[in-house]
């Protein structure tokens, strides 16, 4: 995550360097470009960081898993608000 935010910074720096000489204006585009790509990759880094301890955490649900269940608990509500 430190190489991440080092990446970052000096992107910055080079988008400011880019918008104080005019003649370098190009690198202010090039600087930010570097920064929303950099951003994006973190991003989908940390993402699929977070995904397998989410599908461990999570408790199995009966109700998925058995569709016929719900069609025989739809019917037995059904004649017992008659």
């Amino acid at each position: 995550m430190g190489l991440i935010i080092a990446l970052l910074v000096v992107w910055v720096v080079v988008a400011v360097i880019g918008f104080t000489v005019k003649a370098l204006l190009w690198l202010a585009f090039v600087g930010i470009a570097l920064f929303v790509i950099t951003g994006v990759v973190a991003g989908v880094m940390r993402g699929r960081e977070r995904q397998p301890q989410q599908r461990l955490d999570r408790e199995p649900d009966d109700r998925d898993d058995h569709p016929d269940d719900q069609q025989s608990n739809d019917q037995t509500h059904d004649q017992t608000s008659h």
